[in-house]
C-alpha cells in the first residue's frame, strides 16, 4: 500500500507542496485539506478591494483542479492533529490519517504598532478574500 501525504492549508504553500510532491512522489496518494473551496492569490487582494479585479479573475476554484493532478482535496477545517497516531481530525469529527503530515496553514500575522488604531485600512484587512470584501465595504467600494 502506498504512503500517504497529507498536507494542511490551501494557500500558496499549501499548492505548491502538493503538486511539487505528485510530481516528485509519483506513487504516493495525496491529500489537500483547506478550509476554504478556493486559492486566493493574496497579491491581488488590493486590486480586488479597489475594484480593479473580481473575485473570479483571483481565485481558482480547487475540487476541480486537484483530482486533475492526482491530488485528493477536502473542503473542510482541520480541527486537531495527533501526531502520536498520526492522524488530522476535521471540523466534522472525521479522522484522516497520514504518513506524512505538512502543515501550511500560512503566518499569523501579529499587529499592534503604536499608532496603527488611528488608520481606517491596514494590512490586516487583506488576509484573505472575504476580509478584502469587508474592506471594500467599508470604504463604499463594493459593486
Amino acid at each position: 500500500m502506498s504512503k500517504h501525504i497529507v498536507v494542511v492549508g490551501g494557500g500558496i504553500g499549501g499548492l505548491a507542496t502538493a503538486y511539487n510532491l505528485r510530481r516528485l512522489a509519483k506513487d504516493m496518494r495525496i491529500t489537500l485539506i483547506s478550509n476554504r473551496p478556493y486559492f486566493g492569490f493574496t497579491p491581488a487582494f488590493p486590486h480586488l478591494a479597489l475594484g480593479w479585479r473580481s473575485f473570479e479573475d483571483i481565485t481558482v476554484p480547487l475540487a476541480p483542479l486537484l483530482p486533475k493532478f492526482g491530488i485528493e482535496f477536502i473542503n473542510e477545517a482541520a480541527e486537531s492533529l495527533d501526531p502520536e497516531v498520526c492522524k488530522v481530525k476535521l471540523k466534522s469529527g472525521k479522522e484522516i490519517s497520514y504518513d506524512f503530515l505538512v502543515i501550511a496553514t500560512g503566518p499569523k500575522l501579529v499587529f499592534g504598532v503604536k499608532g496603527q488604531e488611528i488608520l481606517i485600512i491596514h494590512s490586516s484587512s487583506f488576509r484573505d478574500v472575504p476580509s478584502v470584501r469587508d474592506v471594500q465595504r467599508s470604504v463604499h467600494l463594493d459593486r
